[in-house]
C-alpha cells in the first residue's frame, strides 16, 4: 500500500498587501512508514473580481514553498481570494488542506496636490485633493476627513490609531464623488456628515487628513500635506512699522476670533537677541517681552543695531494661542553726532567739502561708507534719508567713500565714480549738501547737513580788487576774473557798486551810493568822486542768465585836496638854531582832516619841486625833524634845538646849506606832501669855539682856554669872547657863593676867580662877532680844589715804644663840611730827609714812603699806633725797623683823587732803636 501526507492544518493569513498575502500554516502529522515532506503546493483562486474586474474568476495561481509559511505574490488589489496548501513526499502529494478566504488590500491613492487651506475664525476650508487613479476609487465607499491637534505630520495615520488616540478624531465622511470634482469642505461648521459631527475648532495648531474608506476594509489609511498644517488663532503679517536704535514699532493683524467663552485678553510680544555682531553688550538670547490689548506696540530698552527675532500670540481665559510668524530685523545705529560743518570751498564749478568727524559712537566699525548726497535746493531739509533721495526729482547720491575719509576733503563735482555713484559736475544754481554713515545692517542711510554747507554754485566774486590810482576826485581799480568753465552761462561782464563809507572829513560829500557801472573789461575809472571820501566798492561778474558772488570789498580814501599855503615872513638863523614862521593854510577851509604838520630839512640849496613823506622815509637826507599840532600854523618853531617833537628828534643843524619843508598829515593817508619856499633855505655856519678841559686848578679859580670858531658867516668877524659859569653840585660846600662868574675876553683864555671851593662848576664861551654871537660851546665841567687844611698837632711829641710809635691825630682847624672828605690817611717816609709837600702822587712813584693806614674822619684827635702789622682800610701797618722814620697825615677829598699830606716837627725823623714789634695805641 502507498502511505502519502495527510493535509496541513490551520492554513490561515497572517498578512496582506494590495498584491500579496503572507500564508501559515501546520504541518501533517506523519507515521513511521511516510517518508519526509519535500515541499508543500498553494493553489489561490479568484472568487470575487467586483472591485478590480480585470482579473477572472477562478484563475490560479500555484506557488510552491519549502517550510509552513510562504508570501503569495501577483495577486491583484481588492480581489477575493480562496486559497488550499497540501504536502509532498517521496511517495506524491498529499490531500488538500481546508480552504482559507481574504481579501487583498486596495491600491494606496496617489493623490494630486494639496492646496493651501484657508482658516477663518475657527474653521477652515479644505480643497479636496483629486487622485491620478479614478479606478481605484471603485473599490471605495466614502472619504473621510480626519484632524489631529499636532503640527507634525504623521507619516501613518490609521483609523485604528484615531479610535485610540486623544489628539485626533474622524470629523467628516462624504461620498467618493465629491474628490472627482474637487470639492470644498470646511472644518469645523458643527455639522454633522456621514455621521461623524465636524466639531468647532479652537486655538491651536491643527493637522488635516485624508482616507478613503474601502469596502473590503475596516481599517482606513489617512494621508496628509503640509499645506494642510494649519494654526488656528495666532496673530498674522507681523510686521516692523517704525524702528530707531532702541525701540521698534511691530503691528500685526489680530486673529478672527469669535469663541465668546474665551476672549482674547491681551497679546505678549517676545524679541531675542540673534546677533549682537556691531554692539557686543547685547546678550546673545538675551529676551525683552511686552504686553499690549491691541496693536501696534512700541517695544523700548533695545540695543543699538543689533538683530532681533520678535513673536506675537494672543492670550485667551484658556491660555495662550500659538506664537505667530517671526519677523527678523535690525535695530537702527545711534544717530551719529557729527563736529561742526566747516565752510566749503568753491572753486569755479567744483565744491571742496572738509568731511566732518564723528563725535558718537567712537567706534565705526558698524558702518560700510560714507555717503555724500546733493539736493538742488537752497532750503536745508530737516530729515533726509536716502529713501527719500531714491524718489527724488532734486536729490541724488554723488560718492560713496570708505569711512577712513572722514576728516579729509572731498571733491563734489569732479565727474569722477566713487563706490558706484558718479560725482556729477555741478551746473549754475543752489545746492545742498549732507553727509551720513552707511550702516552695515540697514539700507537706509540718514544724512545731516548745515546752513555752512549751503552753497550757491555762481562764478565766484573776482579777486585782488584793488585800487591801481587814485587822487581827490578819481580812482582807477582793476581786478582779477574768476575762474568759469560753464559755457551755457558765460560770463559777458561786470558790474561795479561803491557806496560812501566815511564823509566825516568832507561832509559836502551828500551821497551814500554811486551809481552801478558796467564795463567788459577787468578794470574802470571812477569819476565825480569828493575829496578825502571814503568809498568802499565790491565787483560780480555778469552772466548771460543771472550775476555771479560780490567780490570782497575794497575800501579806499581819495586824496585830499591840494594844499594851498601862505607863508608871510622869512626865517631868522641864530648860529645853528633856524626860527621858522610857519604858515597859514587858505584852502582847504577845515583842517579836521589832518592829524599834524610835519617840518622836514633837507641838506641842499635846491627845493624839490615834490618831496614826499615815502621820499623822505628811504634816505638820510631830508628827514623829519619834528611833528607839531595843526593849531601850531602860524607859529614860530626853532629847527635844531635837538628836542622831540611827535616821536621826530629836531636834530641840530651842522654846517652846511638847508631846505625846509612844511606838510599836513591826513588822517586818512600814510603820505604827506612837502612844500617850500626860497625864503626857507639857510647856510648854517659853525661859530662854536672849542673849549679845553680844565686841568689847572684850585680852590678859588681855573683857567679857561678855547680855540677860535671853523668858520664864520661871510662879512662877520670876532670881536671878544663871553665866558659863562655856574654852580653844578655844592654838596660839600653849602656856603659856596652863588654867583655865576660871567666875564668876556678879548684872548683865547680867562682865568675864572671868585670861585668857592670844593665846588663843581659849568662853563662855557661864545665868540661876539661884529653881527651878533655865535653859538655857545660844549660845557667843560670841573671841581675846585677843597680849601688846605690848617693842623692843629698836639705839642706832645708821639711815644715811641720799641718799633712802636703811638701818634696822638691833630685836629683840623678850617675843615668847612666833613662830608667832603671820606677818610684820614697816615703816610711814613724812611730817609732821613723831610720833605714839606707830599701828595699820594708822590707816594705811588716813590721806593722810601708808603701809606700804612686809611682811617675814618672820625677818628681825628684819636690815637694812632704806627707799626703793629694790621690792615686798616686795605692798607698794612707794616712793622717798623731800626732807622728814621717821619710820618704824615692827609684827609682824602670826595671829589679828588690826589691827597696832599702834612706833618709836625714832632712826627719828625722819629728814631727806632731796634727791631722789635711795634704796637701802635690811640690817646687824647
Amino acid at each position: 500500500m502507498t502511505c502519502v501526507p495527510a493535509a496541513p492544518t490551520g492554513l490561515s493569513v497572517v498578512s496582506r498587501t494590495s498584491t500579496s498575502a503572507g500564508l501559515t500554516w501546520t504541518p501533517p502529522v506523519l507515521t513511521n512508514a511516510d517518508s519526509p515532506i519535500t515541499r508543500y503546493q498553494i493553489s489561490c483562486k479568484v472568487i470575487n473580481n467586483t472591485y478590480y474586474p480585470w482579473d477572472i474568476i477562478d484563475s490560479e495561481i500555484i506557488a510552491r514553498a519549502y517550510g509552513s509559511s510562504m508570501s503569495v505574490s501577483y495577486l491583484s488589489p481588492q480581489v477575493q481570494y480562496r486559497c488550499y496548501v497540501k504536502a509532498h513526499t517521496l511517495q506524491g502529494y498529499g490531500e488538500w488542506s481546508s480552504p482559507t478566504i481574504f481579501w487583498t488590500k486596495p491600491t494606496r491613492i496617489t493623490w494630486k496636490s494639496f492646496n493651501e487651506s484657508t482658516a477663518s475664525d475657527r474653521s477652515v476650508t479644505l480643497t479636496l485633493p483629486t487622485t491620478t487613479s479614478l479606478y481605484i476609487l471603485i473599490g471605495h465607499e466614502s472619504i473621510l476627513i480626519a484632524v489631529q491637534l499636532s503640527s507634525t505630520i504623521s507619516s501613518k495615520l490609521t483609523s485604528t490609531d484615531i479610535e485610540t488616540s486623544d489628539d485626533s478624531y474622524i470629523t467628516a465622511a462624504f461620498p467618493v464623488g465629491n474628490i472627482l470634482h474637487s470639492h470644498k469642505f470646511t472644518v469645523g461648521d458643527n455639522s454633522t456628515y456621514g455621521g461623524y459631527v465636524n466639531r468647532p475648532l479652537h486655538m491651536g495648531n491643527y493637522t488635516f487628513y485624508i482616507g478613503p474608506k474601502p469596502f473590503t476594509e475596516e481599517v482606513v489609511d489617512f494621508t496628509s500635506s503640509f499645506n494642510w498644517q494649519v494654526t488656528i488663532g495666532p496673530p498674522t503679517e507681523l510686521s516692523v512699522q517704525a524702528r530707531d536704535s532702541s525701540s521698534v514699532t511691530l503691528t500685526w493683524i489680530p486673529p478672527i476670533w469669535t469663541d465668546p467663552t474665551n476672549p482674547i485678553t491681551e497679546y505678549v510680544i517676545s524679541c531675542q537677541v540673534i546677533n549682537n555682531t556691531h554692539y557686543r553688550v547685547a546678550v546673545i538670547d538675551s529676551e525683552t517681552s511686552a504686553r499690549t490689548h491691541e496693536s501696534p506696540i512700541t517695544i523700548t530698552s533695545l540695543s543699538p543695531q543689533v538683530q532681533y527675532r520678535c513673536y506675537v500670540k494672543a492670550n485667551t481665559l484658556q491660555g495662550y494661542g500659538e506664537q505667530s510668524s517671526p519677523i527678523i530685523f535690525w535695530t537702527k545705529p545711534t544717530s551719529v553726532r557729527w563736529s561742526s560743518l566747516e565752510r566749503p570751498t568753491v572753486s569755479d564749478r567744483l565744491v571742496t567739502l572738509t568731511l566732518s568727524t564723528v563725535t558718537y559712537p567712537s567706534s565705526l566699525a558698524g558702518y560700510e561708507g560714507i555717503l555724500i548726497a546733493v539736493q538742488l535746493s537752497s532750503t536745508l531739509s530737516s530729515k533726509l534719508i536716502s529713501s527719500d533721495i531714491e524718489t527724488s526729482d532734486d536729490s541724488y547720491i554723488t560718492a560713496e567713500l570708505p569711512v577712513s575719509r572722514l576728516s579729509n576733503k572731498f571733491i563734489v563735482g569732479d565727474n569722477n565714480t566713487y563706490g558706484g555713484y558718479v560725482n556729477r559736475p555741478l551746473h549754475m544754481g543752489s545746492y545742498t549738501f549732507y553727509i551720513g554713515l552707511k550702516p552695515v545692517t540697514d539700507d537706509v542711510v540718514d544724512f545731516t547737513s548745515s546752513l555752512n554747507w549751503q552753497i550757491k554754485i555762481v562764478p565766484a566774486g573776482p579777486t585782488e580788487l584793488s585800487v591801481d590810482t587814485r587822487s581827490s576826485t578819481s580812482a582807477q581799480l582793476s581786478w582779477t576774473p574768476p575762474t568759469w568753465t560753464d559755457v551755457d552761462h558765460p560770463i559777458i561782464g561786470y558790474q561795479l557798486s561803491c557806496n560812501i563809507r566815511n564823509k566825516t572829513y568832507n561832509p559836502s560829500e551828500t551821497r551814500y551810493y554811486l551809481p552801478y557801472l558796467e564795463t567788459s573789461l577787468p578794470s574802470i575809472t571812477l569819476t565825480s568822486l569828493n575829496p578825502q571820501v571814503q568809498y568802499g566798492c565790491c565787483v560780480l561778474a555778469v552772466l548771460s542768465q543771472g550775476y555771479g558772488e560780490w567780490s570782497r570789498p575794497t575800501t579806499f580814501w581819495t586824496k585830499p585836496g591840494e594844499v594851498e599855503w601862505n607863508f608871510s615872513e622869512e626865517q631868522v638863523t641864530n648860529d645853528k638854531l633856524v626860527t621858522l614862521t610857519l604858515p597859514k593854510v587858505t584852502y582847504p577851509d577845515s583842517l579836521s582832516g589832518y592829524e599834524s604838520l610835519v617840518i622836514a630839512a633837507q641838506i641842499s640849496s635846491d627845493i624839490s619841486s615834490e618831496l614826499t613823506s615815502t621820499d623822505i622815509g628811504t634816505h638820510n637826507d631830508p628827514y623829519i625833524t619834528a611833528q607839531l599840532p595843526v593849531s601850531r600854523l602860524s607859529d614860530k618853531f626853532i629847527v635844531g634845538d635837538n628836542n622831540t617833537y611827535g616821536g621826530y628828534v629836531n636834530r641840530p643843524l651842522h654846517m652846511g646849506d638847508y631846505t625846509f619843508y612844511i606838510g599836513l598829515k591826513p588822517v586818512t593817508e600814510k603820505v604827506v606832501d612837502f612844500t617850500s619856499i626860497s625864503s626857507w633855505q639857510v647856510e648854517i655856519v659853525s661859530t662854536e669855539p672849542v673849549i679845553a678841559p680844565v686841568t689847572l686848578r684850585s680852590s678859588d679859580s681855573a683857567p679857561l682856554e678855547w680855540k677860535k670858531p671853523d668858520q664864520l658867516k661871510r662879512n662877520s668877524s670876532v670881536i671878544g669872547y663871553e665866558i659863562s659859569c655856574f654852580i653844578r653840585n655844592s654838596t660839600y660846600n653849602p656856603a659856596a657863593n652863588c654867583t655865576s662868574p660871567y666875564l668876556t675876553e678879548n684872548n683865547l683864555s680867562a682865568n675864572v676867580t671868585s670861585l668857592s671851593p670844593q665846588v663843581q662848576y659849568s662853563c662855557h664861551v661864545r665868540a661876539h662877532l661884529s653881527n651878533g654871537y655865535g653859538q655857545w660851546s660844549k660845557y667843560t665841567v670841573f671841581w675846585t680844589k677843597p680849601p688846605a687844611i690848617n693842623w692843629s698837632f698836639s705839642e706832645k711829641e708821639p711815644v715811641v715804644d720799641d718799633t712802636l710809635v703811638t701818634l696822638t691825630l691833630p685836629t683840623p682847624l678850617n675843615l668847612q663840611s666833613p662830608e667832603g672828605y671820606e677818610s684820614l690817611l697816615i703816610a711814613v717816609q724812611t730817609n732821613s730827609r723831610v720833605k714839606r709837600e707830599l701828595n699820594s702822587a708822590d707816594i705811588e712813584t716813590s721806593n722810601d714812603s708808603y701809606i700804612t693806614a686809611e682811617l675814618p674822619v672820625s677818628r681825628l684827635s684819636d690815637k694812632f699806633t704806627v707799626g703793629d702789622n694790621k690792615a686798616y682800610g686795605g692798607y698794612v701797618n707794616r712793622p717798623l725797623h731800626i732807622g728814621n722814620y717821619t710820618l704824615y697825615i692827609g684827609l682824602k677829598p670826595v671829589t679828588e683823587e690826589v691827597v696832599d699830606f702834612t706833618s709836625s716837627p714832632n712826627w719828625q725823623l722819629l728814631k727806632i732803636r731796634r727791631k722789635v714789634k711795634v704796637q701802635v695805641s690811640l690817646e687824647d
